[in-house]
């Protein structure tokens, strides 16, 4: 197929996705976060709607996000609906630089929604984290979108929302508002992460403040997964950290997991390392080699 004919079949599907799914949108982008916030949550008039926001983080140039890939934070979703790209102003849109370099050459500041869908009684129910360019169905429920934020005000909502808000979510749901917070590439984002592996008893929740910990461009985030590896009592917390150490920076990542599929005395541990190394080893070339050396160490 020509491209021209590509580009008009991509054409058609956006068209066809905005016109069979439309949903009613509100904007409400005047006063503080918390004002806009409320405004949205008192004016629910459906038994479901949602409320969304942007926020900016780091992302390659071929659109994969800093903070963890485009996995919606386990969030179910539908590659069908609306793209929300018409939600942007030119503000939001403008690609300003943050405060210091990028984690990688070559980087960009890149807008993100979080889409939370609250009940009459406001209570999340869903939370979606979404590319812009990505089509999200939304089921035809109402959308208050309150615009662009910045970082330390959507953290500090989500943490209210984790951990009461206006109703106590179900379990998954705050494992998602969880993920959502990990979305964020700013340092209150980690030192909240931080906060709930040593603090929240659920070992559900710690596992996803483990995974988020990956996702942070910060100096003690190899630290505090070591410390996880080695002190959490929950097996499930303990892998989840080992599986972290893949996504931090290679200098620091490959040679923790190739120490614990050394010398690590749990040998499930071990193997979980093993695993890490061998799905890195696609794109690493040093940990292809890293691999090779245990594989012959204990063929020895």
């Amino acid at each position: 197929m020509s491209r021209p004919a590509i580009a008009v079949v991509g054409w058609l599907a956006i068209t066809l996705a905005v016109s069979t799914s439309a949903v009613g949108v509100e904007r409400i982008e005047s006063g503080s976060f918390a004002e806009r916030w409320d405004k949205a949550s008192t004016a629910i008039r459906a038994d479901e709607s949602w409320i969304g926001w942007s926020v900016d983080r780091w992302a390659d140039p071929n659109g994969y996000s800093y903070a963890g890939g485009w996995n919606f934070g386990g969030s179910r979703f539908a590659l069908k609906g609306r793209p929300l790209s018409s939600l942007l102003t030119a503000e939001d849109a403008q690609a300003a630089a943050f405060s210091g370099p990028p984690p990688y050459a070559g980087w960009e500041r890149r807008p993100i929604a979080i889409l939370l869908r609250t009940s009459s009684d406001g209570v999340v129910t869903r939370v979606i984290n979404s590319d812009f360019q990505v089509p999200i169905n939304l089921r035809g429920q109402p959308l208050s979108w309150l615009g662009r934020q910045n970082p330390e005000d959507s953290i500090a909502l989500l943490v209210d929302l984790l951990a009461g808000g206006n109703g106590k979510a179900r379990p998954r749901v705050r494992e998602s508002l969880i993920r959502a917070i990990a979305r964020h590439s700013h340092p209150t984002a980690f030192e909240v992460l931080e906060g709930f592996v040593k603090t929240l008893e659920d070992p559900e929740l710690r596992e996803a403040a483990t995974e988020g910990l990956s996702w942070q461009d910060h100096p003690r985030a190899l630290d505090v997964l070591l410390t996880l590896i080695d002190d959490d009592p929950a097996w499930k917390v303990r892998r989840a950290a080992v599986e972290a150490l893949g996504e931090l920076p290679e200098t620091q990542g490959l040679p923790a997991l190739a120490k614990i599929a050394h010398t690590h005395n749990d040998r499930d541990l071990g193997e979980e390392a093993i695993e890490t190394l061998g799905s890195l080893g696609r794109r690493q070339p040093r940990a292809r080699e890293a691999l090779v050396r245990i594989l012959t160490f204990h063929e020895t």
